[in-house]
């Protein structure tokens, strides 16, 4: 790993002077050219959050959300077309059985079985 430079203490006042404006992360990188993982370690340093974080993770949370309805519906449709599905009169499963069965196990497969609860 090459050895880095220290960050002159004026660009990191700088850089932590504009997080407390409400700049965003990357803006700010771009502005000093520095890295944005540079801007969010100053920031955990400096103990400053930014302006947006409760609001993207009360959006991310939303999706997850949303998400897991979607993967429920998904399931309720794949269940009822497994169900309806016929069997042949040996007893064998047909392509339809198969395919409703496969995308069953492919959508728990992906989650384990578990859907984040809302």
């Amino acid at each position: 790993m090459p050895a880095t430079t220290p960050l002159d203490p004026q660009i990191r006042h700088r850089i932590a002077a504009d997080i407390r404006v409400g700049l965003g992360r990357n803006a700010i990188a771009r502005a000093h050219g520095v890295s944005g993982g540079t801007v969010s370690k100053i920031a955990r340093q400096e103990g400053i959050c930014f302006r947006d974080a409760e609001r993207t993770a009360s959006a991310s949370a939303a999706r997850q959300i949303d998400q897991a309805v979607s993967r429920a519906r998904r399931a309720r449709t794949l269940w009822e077309a497994f169900l309806d599905a016929p069997n042949r009169p040996d007893g064998t499963d047909t392509s339809r059985l198969r395919r409703a069965s496969y995308a069953l196990y492919n959508l728990d497969r992906h989650h384990n079985g578990r859907y984040p609860s809302p």
